[in-house]
Parts: structure tokens; C-alpha cells; sequence
């Protein structure tokens, strides 16, 4: 069920997986990233912002480079 606010819930088809997944904490950018990969060709990185210190989304965007992904 997806709780679309705090009465209504409807039922949605979600993906799953049953394996272990690729997890990681960026000491630099205080955020965790997780890596999920596709084929043998690519890669998603997702990150999110550990609730440091107010640290926000934004930041994340302002912070993160070519090479933090490299």
C-alpha cells in the first residue's frame, strides 16, 4: 500500500529485490550512497544527505562532483 496522505492509502505494484545491495557513507559529503547496477554496462548511484548538522539536499547538489563519482 502507498500512503498517499495521512487517510488515504491505495495499492500500487512496487519493484523488489532479494539480493544484497551495494551501500556506501561518503565521509566527505556525509551522505549515503547507494549503488545499483544494471546489466554489466551501467550503474544508478542515489545519495542522500545524512541529517548532519542541517545538512539538505541542496547542499548535496553542491557538493558532489565528477569525481566523488569516479
Amino acid at each position: 500500500k502507498f500512503h498517499v496522505d495521512a487517510e488515504t492509502t491505495v495499492p500500487v505494484q512496487m519493484m523488489h529485490q532479494y539480493e544484497s545491495l551495494k551501500v556506501y557513507y561518503d565521509t566527505d559529503l556525509t551522505s549515503k550512497v547507494l549503488c545499483l547496477d544494471y546489466n554489466d554496462s551501467f550503474s544508478m548511484f542515489l545519495a542522500l544527505p545524512v541529517n548532519h548538522r542541517g545538512q539538505t539536499i541542496k547542499d548535496l547538489e553542491k557538493a558532489i562532483s565528477r569525481q566523488h563519482i569516479e
